[in-house]
């Protein structure tokens, strides 16, 4: 029974110590866009200006409330997913098809930089799942493929199915993560590389958002990295209806 006890208060303390992290890490993430923002307002009023002026520091000062925006968005729909308060619609969902219309999203983007799409999907592979769910997964996965591949480098997306459920790989060359920091690329708000570090329109959430989201529907997502340096994500989902 001591033993037990002695288990269940650490599980707390590490429950405690994720929960203050998180906060620590909400507010820092929230602070630095407000200081820009709160900064260009102050120097915007210290002497008059021309209308020019203005406009230009209220389209920064918007597009810093929009990113804002977006983090928020994305912090509550992390805790929805957290409190299970989301409600899962099992229906059948073509994963191919899903998969490739978040690629076209997201081609410009890879046009520019250079990026090759490796498909090896198969023409039609249905899946029983929750849309929402896995549309926010695959959305994150290729948006942190496309981001963090490097310049002229691959995405590649593969699936198959077996008996026990269908597996989905998202890869993308160009890692700079250690192996030694794969545990924590779930984690929200983690970054484990320079680019990473970026602030803006990528805080550290969408992984974090992945794997909920898959949880919520019964699903899973492990990282890797395959030698020399490509990142991947493999994700589990049920049965094939």
């Amino acid at each position: 029974m001591g033993e037990k006890l002695n288990d269940m208060l650490t599980r707390l303390e590490e429950a405690f110590d994720r929960e203050r992290s998180f906060t620590s890490d909400a507010a820092h993430e929230l602070r630095t866009p407000l200081a820009g923002a709160r900064a260009a307002f102050e120097v915007a009023l210290s002497r008059s200006r021309e209308a020019p002026e203005y406009a230009e520091t209220i389209r920064d000062g918007l597009a810093v409330i929009l990113q804002m925006q977006g983090m928020v968005e994305s912090l509550l729909t992390l805790a929805r997913l957290d409190t299970r308060q989301v409600a899962v619609d099992r229906q059948e969902v073509d994963l191919t098809q899903l998969a490739r219309s978040c690629w076209a999203e997201l081609a410009g983007r890879a046009d520019d930089r250079r990026l090759r799409l490796e498909d090896r999907l198969p023409d039609r592979l249905v899946v029983s799942t929750d849309r929402p769910c896995l549309l926010l997964a695959l959305r994150n996965l290729l948006d942190n493929a496309v981001t963090y591949a490097d310049a002229g480098g691959l995405v590649r997306l593969e699936a198959q199915a077996d008996q026990t459920g269908v597996e989905l790989t998202i890869a993308n060359t160009g890692c700079a993560l250690a192996p030694t920091n794969l545990p924590r690329v779930f984690d929200p708000f983690w970054r484990g590389d320079a680019a990473r570090s970026d602030t803006g329109q990528h805080w550290g959430l969408g992984l974090s958002l992945v794997q909920r989201a898959l949880a919520a529907v019964g699903g899973t997502a492990v990282a890797t990295i395959e030698p020399p340096a490509t990142f991947t994500v493999r994700v589990r989902l049920g049965p094939c209806p």
